[in-house]
């Protein structure tokens, strides 16, 4: 994700993102990426917590 600011507010997150920013670029496939992988950790963590919780 891209902030394009007109000029920099602050070195907040929340400041820079609602307040004076000319756009926002999101890479889709980027997004899906993480969403994926994120995804994946979540699965294989729940697999190692039910297999030691059975054991």
């Amino acid at each position: 994700m891209t902030i394009y600011q007109q000029e920099p507010n602050s070195g907040w997150f929340f400041d820079n993102f609602f307040n004076g920013n000319n756009g926002l670029f999101i890479n889709p496939s980027a997004f899906l990426l993480n969403v994926l992988l994120i995804y994946g950790l979540w699965r294989l963590a729940g697999r190692v917590y039910k297999k030691l919780a059975t054991t």
